[in-house]
């Protein structure tokens, strides 16, 4: 179980609401609201954005995974492809 301490509360105040949104609250480790703030950043959206579109590519990624068996892989320049395994 998590301690107290390491809770961190994450709190967007540039949301605009979306008609049939259903608010929800979550604890979150430090790690991880950093390295979400670190993707808002990046692609220059909302806390809240970044969150709905991580949440959007993880289902994407299972479905295609689990459901059509097929293979999600990394090719970087220079380097070997790698196959992102997901459980």
């Amino acid at each position: 179980m998590t301690d107290v301490a390491d809770r961190v509360d994450l709190v967007d105040t540039n949301v605009e609401e979306i008609p049939g949104a259903v608010r929800v609250q979550v604890s979150l480790p430090p790690e991880t609201v950093q390295e979400l703030r670190k993707i808002a950043e990046k692609r220059g959206v909302t806390l809240t954005q970044a969150l709905r579109d991580a949440i959007s590519l993880e289902g994407m990624v299972v479905e295609e995974v689990t459901e059509n068996k097929a293979q999600i892989l990394i090719r970087k320049a220079g380097q070997p492809t790698q196959e992102l395994v997901v459980r």
